[in-house]
């Protein structure tokens, strides 16, 4: 089996691109541990009327964000304020934003010794449906009672992100920090670059992409998927593939797929010096090192398709 050279070119690319944003974000880090002695945090309370289907925007640069859904039309924002740092929450009932951020952000930079000196941690409570988009940079992001919302999306840079909650829409990324995401969503996209990743409960079209983090997903039912890593292991479970097309792809990761007895789909897949195993079909050695296989299972309805340069690629029937 011939990979192209573009293909090759292109991890690469993406891995390069990837560790340059890993190297700003210990960049990052470095400049937010100058600091002072720790002293006691003011303490935050604030509150905004709100419609029960408000788009809500979090971020803050250090510490924790929780955002938690409610039954009550109203945002309420509690926590402690860290050295350094100064909370605002502007806009209206049916968009507001909430920011933590340095004092004298207009004059500040990351890679000088003005950065936020504690922590700050916010637990921010909103309406069930409400639309969210948190960010953190060094922070952990915790977002849990969202059901019915348009989307949710929610990043940081290198803290751990964790996700419960049903929206039409998920996005969930970290850079360094692990991923785990609970949902029932139709369309879910999500990134890391060396952080683990975990998705349970996800169905319709999934995206998802690492590095060198390794992915664990269980899928109740797959119209559309595409999956890839560089150095990561994937592992996906899924209970029906719906007769859209699945495909994973990784460089040297090894990848498992484990898909229901019922299935009904057309299955290639191919190592160029890894090995496959397979419950469908016969795996043919070739001239080189690697292996490949062509299956149909049912009436191939769906597609199938993994492919890795050195990882071993393992089919399962349920």
């Amino acid at each position: 089996m011939n990979f192209q050279t573009l293909k090759l070119q292109d991890r690469e690319n993406d891995m390069n691109r990837h560790l340059h944003r890993s190297v700003l974000t210990a960049a990052l880090l470095a400049a937010l541990a100058v600091a002072a002695d720790a002293h006691a945090g003011s303490p935050i309370n604030a509150s905004h009327a709100a419609t029960a289907d408000a788009q809500v925007e979090v971020s803050n640069v250090r510490g924790r964000i929780q955002v938690t859904g409610w039954d009550q039309q109203k945002v309420e924002v509690t926590g402690t304020l860290g050295e350094g740092s100064e909370f605002s929450m502007e806009g209206s009932d049916s968009h507001l934003v909430i920011e933590i951020k340095s004092k004298g952000d207009n004059d500040w930079s990351w890679f000088g010794s003005r950065g936020p000196r504690e922590d700050t941690t916010i637990e921010v409570k909103v309406p069930r449906r409400a639309s969210l988009e948190v960010d953190g940079v060094s922070a952990d992001v915790q977002v849990d009672g969202i059901a019915g919302a348009k989307e949710l999306d929610v990043e940081s840079v290198s803290g751990d992100v964790e996700v419960q909650g049903d929206a039409e829409r998920v996005e969930v990324s970290s850079v360094s920090g692990d991923a785990r995401v609970t949902s029932n969503t139709k369309r879910a996209r999500l990134e890391t670059v060396s952080g683990d990743l975990t998705a349970r409960g996800v169905s319709g079209s999934l995206s998802a992409e690492s590095v060198s983090g390794r992915m664990t997903l269980e899928a109740a039912s797959l119209d559309d998927a595409d999956l890839s890593t560089v150095s990561g292991d994937v592992e996906l479970e899924v209970g029906a593939i719906t007769g859209g097309r699945v495909r994973v792809e990784s460089m040297s990761g090894e990848v498992s797929l484990t898909v229901p007895a019922s299935l009904s789909a057309r299955i290639e897949a191919e190592t160029f010096s890894g090995k496959i195993r397979s419950d469908f079909g016969n795996v043919e050695d070739g001239d080189g090192p690697g292996s490949h296989l062509k299956a149909t299972a049912g009436k191939g309805d769906a597609e199938v398709s993994l492919e890795s340069f050195s990882g071993d690629l393992t089919i399962r029937r349920k």
